[in-house]
């Protein structure tokens, strides 16, 4: 009945945390930037770094303490009734004790953010252990006499101890020690495995110990004293402590950061050009020094082409953001500043991060790509009507489009049939070479471009997108006029 009951109250309480809760900020950063794993459980087997947590934690902790939590809560009373109380009192004492000896959970988990987790854990798993022998020895003695009293003191010192390996300090340690993108699985994994295994089985392996040696003293100190300070030393040998680790971490900036391309406030916008087209990068940093920073991505040239010579002159100014800053905040900086690339400081280095590169937009493709919905839709439904030029317009026309109407790709027709695309990358290059701005824009643009139909399926698009590493389709209609563009945003808003 109490299961019964129980599971009734966790449907409800399920029902109230999916309706009514968000997830959390570090799972729901981990969606977003796409490193959620869909297979955890072979993660956790097949990464031999993820491999080594589940084990530490599976019989270093959680299954070292096994033992030791079952019996102090289970065992006791039977060890009671085993030696003459009635079930009733050794119930009664065990369920009082046990409510008495709550608070120590909560103190020794706090005690664990003053000293660690470890030395917690350790006493836990050590004292306890250690603790029985005398303990159940004179339980034995108290019951035996009927010595009351006595067995009240002895049980409030096994739940007082109970409340100090069972602490707050054990779950703290499991959610710093593993990784964001498996701590659920993880976490869940050694806790069912460590308490079901070698806690569970408890009760059933003393009692086959007692058929062999014919004392229960003995029993219970041979699994439940030797068993757990066994397993216990591969945490005292291969565990570390994780007091202080935050858990956004692991999303700080230093960690997504890349080298990037720094150059000084009187770069010439054609020199600047050059790098990005030597790198392949988006934008470039102007260092200002004492961490001020801009950042000139390629919008930002093409729209001051005509106004300005040096990159200096037309960066988006802000501060560098140092590595230690969380993703959301990086994020953040981009959507204040309406950029893409965010200079990342890091003592007197500075590197990058780049929204795409973050956001791995290629991964979401290949994952959309997977689904059964990519196959359902086709691109003209989530596609928009292309912007088109003719090929003998001027190269000065074709920039001033993709600024005006903030797109990132322009078809190219020769009586109204595709011919070619003009991106603004071709448009950087351009610069970089110092074309005429007034040459045709089809001298600077990527020629017999590979195209879809409109009628194509979502996933036919993105394989060709992927395979050609590109960011924008056309779909043309059978005569091979353009009829439909899309782009990566375009497609992940299905997904």
């Amino acid at each position: 009945m109490p299961f019964i009951i129980a599971g009734l109250i966790v449907v409800v309480v399920a029902i109230v945390l999916h309706l009514f809760y968000k997830e959390t900020p570090v799972f729901s950063m981990l969606k977003r930037i796409r490193r959620v794993t869909t297979a955890p459980i072979r993660e956790l087997f097949t990464d031999p770094r993820h491999r080594f947590l589940v084990l530490l934690a599976w019989i270093g902790v959680i299954g070292a303490h096994g033992p030791i939590w079952y019996t102090n809560q289970l065992i006791s009373k039977y060890y009671m009734v085993w030696h003459g109380i009635s079930e009733g009192t050794a119930s009664t004492i065990l369920s009082v004790c046990t409510l008495a000896a709550a608070w120590a959970y909560i103190a020794f988990g706090a005690l664990s953010d003053k000293i660690g987790r470890r030395p917690i854990l350790l006493i836990g798993i050590y004292v306890n252990a250690l603790l029985f022998i005398p303990v159940f020895w004179l339980m034995r003695e108290a019951c035996l006499a009927g010595n009351i009293a006595m067995l009240w003191g002895l049980t409030y010192i096994l739940t007082f101890m109970n409340g100090l390996g069972y602490s707050g300090a054990m779950s703290a340690y499991l959610l710093e020690l593993f990784p964001a993108r498996i701590r659920l699985t993880a976490t869940a994994f050694v806790y069912n495995m460590g308490y079901g295994i070698t806690g569970g089985l408890t009760p059933l392996i003393i009692t086959a110990i007692y058929k062999f040696v014919g004392d229960w003293w003995t029993s219970v100190i041979a699994w439940s004293t030797v068993v757990p300070m066994l397993m216990g030393l591969l945490f005292v040998f291969k565990g570390w402590e994780t007091r202080g680790t935050r858990i956004w971490e692991e999303f700080s900036a230093g960690k997504f950061a890349r080298d990037g391309i720094v150059v000084k406030p009187e770069t010439s916008i054609v020199d600047a050009c050059k790098m990005l087209v030597e790198k392949g990068d988006r934008a470039v940093i102007v260092n200002y020094g004492n961490k001020n920073v801009g950042v000139v991505g390629e919008r930002t040239i093409l729209k001051a082409i005509d106004t300005a010579t040096n990159v200096g002159d037309i960066a988006v100014k802000l501060e560098c953001v140092d590595e230690r800053t969380p993703l959301p905040i990086v994020l953040a900086v981009m959507e204040e500043y309406n950029i893409t690339v965010v200079p990342i400081c890091s003592n007197s280095r500075i590197r990058v991060i780049d929204q795409r590169e973050l956001l791995a937009e290629s991964l979401g493709l290949e994952i959309l790509a997977s689904k059964k919905i990519a196959e359902r839709y086709k691109l003209e439904e989530v596609g928009n009507k292309p912007i088109t030029i003719e090929a003998t317009a001027k190269l000065r026309d074709a920039i001033k489009i993709i600024v005006e109407k903030d797109i990132g790709l322009l078809p190219v027709t020769s009586n109204g049939k595709l011919v070619a695309v003009f991106s603004e990358k071709d448009a950087i290059r351009a610069i970089a070479e110092n074309a005429d701005l007034d040459t045709q824009v089809i001298e600077y643009a990527t020629k017999d471009p590979k195209v879809v139909k409109c009628s194509s399926t979502i996933k036919e698009a993105i394989n060709l997108m992927l395979s050609l590493n590109i960011r924008h389709v056309v779909g043309v209609d059978d005569s091979g006029y353009p009829r439909c563009i899309a782009s990566v945003k375009d497609l992940l808003k299905i997904a």
